[in-house]
């Protein structure tokens, strides 16, 4: 499938519809972040076989994602799909972070 068949699609009304009803479906949230959807928010495509990319009869095979979710989530599927293990690396480096910048306490002034 060309990438201008694959505009063509995006911009049908069968799409849209589509589009919306996954909107809805996930409480308007992005699947990964749970942050409420944006303007410029894209549903996913889980199989990335252009022969199934007109295929909306399973709502499981798409997500909500915000625009920068999207992108990242496809940056990481080119090695996770040949290194699974980059998501215990990851989950090393994030808890080393945390562990570096731990999140803010906000303290409360007590009322006399």
């Amino acid at each position: 499938m060309t990438v201008e068949e694959k505009q063509k699609f995006r911009r049908s009304t069968r799409w849209s519809r589509f589009r919306q009803k996954m909107r809805l479906k996930y409480n308007k949230q992005d699947a990964l972040t749970h942050k409420e959807l944006t303007r410029t928010w894209n549903l996913h495509h889980l199989d990335m076989n252009d022969k199934h990319y007109m295929d909306l009869s399973k709502e499981d095979k798409f997500l909500p994602l915000n625009k920068d979710t999207h992108k990242f989530i496809h940056w990481l599927f080119r090695f996770y799909r040949h290194d699974p293990g980059i998501i215990q690396r990851l989950d090393t480096i994030m808890r080393l972070m945390i562990m570096y910048n731990p999140p803010r306490v906000i303290h409360h002034r007590e009322d006399d």
